[in-house]
């Protein structure tokens, strides 16, 4: 495991711009929705295929024998933290990798609609 998969990866994006070539449908329940409580759901779909699309590149080094995995439950870990345009949360999304459950946390820090997130890997 690389040192960058050791740590959180932080990503940092604009709404505006998607990133869709690695994203596959099958992550997303439904479009723009996804299962379970997340922040996201409200905040469009660009923020979800950047968190999924980052997602599914670090499960595809992680397990490379696992060719459909998918998001199965999302949650809201504590409480969000809002001060005017600034917010920031964490989450947590689990993944069925083929079978086995897979938990990864998500840090969102966001300025109006620039921000970051970061990817907290599963534990090996």
């Amino acid at each position: 495991m690389s040192d960058a998969q050791k740590g959180l990866m932080k990503i940092s994006i604009r709404l505006v711009i998607a990133p869709l070539f690695l994203i596959e449908t099958s992550l997303l329940a439904r479009a723009g929705h996804l299962p379970g409580d997340t922040i996201t759901n409200s905040k469009g779909t660009t923020l979800q295929f950047s968190v999924t699309s980052n997602l599914l590149a670090i499960e595809k080094q992680l397990a490379p024998a696992c060719k459909k995995p998918r998001i199965v439950q999302t949650a809201i870990v504590g409480n969000p933290r809002a001060l005017g345009r600034m917010m920031k949360w964490n989450e947590r999304w689990t993944i069925d990798r083929c079978g086995t459950p897979v938990i990864y946390q998500i840090h969102f820090d966001f300025r109006g609609s620039v921000g970051t997130f970061g990817i907290e890997p599963p534990p090996h």
